[in-house]
């Protein structure tokens, strides 16, 4: 907080009636130029959020991203096991070629006489 307003991105907007008296704060015109926007109505709208059974706030989308990479992980170890499968596949053809060819394979170095 103290170096937002060192900085000059928020500003003080007085105390709020409740136990303690807080201090409330507001963005500055310097916080939207620093940031790129004109108008606090520019600023993007804050992630959903809900409470959970420890009162504790769990961010919707933050949980649908957790998911989508759970997702996204699932999908690459797939197709990593399935490429792994393939490999043993050629491989296994390969030797029951070798072994059909009465094991033998061409030489692929110079001639012998």
């Amino acid at each position: 907080m103290y170096k937002l307003l060192e900085y000059g991105l928020i500003e003080e907007a007085g105390k709020i009636d409740l136990p303690g008296k807080p201090m409330s704060y507001q963005t500055t015109g310097e916080f939207l130029r620093m940031f790129g926007y004109s108008s606090l109505e520019e600023l993007p709208e804050l992630p959903r959020y809900k409470l959970d059974e420890n009162k504790q706030i769990v961010i919707d989308e933050l949980v649908e991203n957790q998911e989508d990479q759970q997702e996204s992980q699932n999908l690459q170890e797939q197709a990593l096991t399935k490429t792994e499968e393939d490999q043993q596949n050629q491989e296994a053809i390969r030797k029951r070629e070798k072994r059909k060819n009465g094991g033998s394979m061409p030489h692929r170095g110079r001639n012998r006489r």
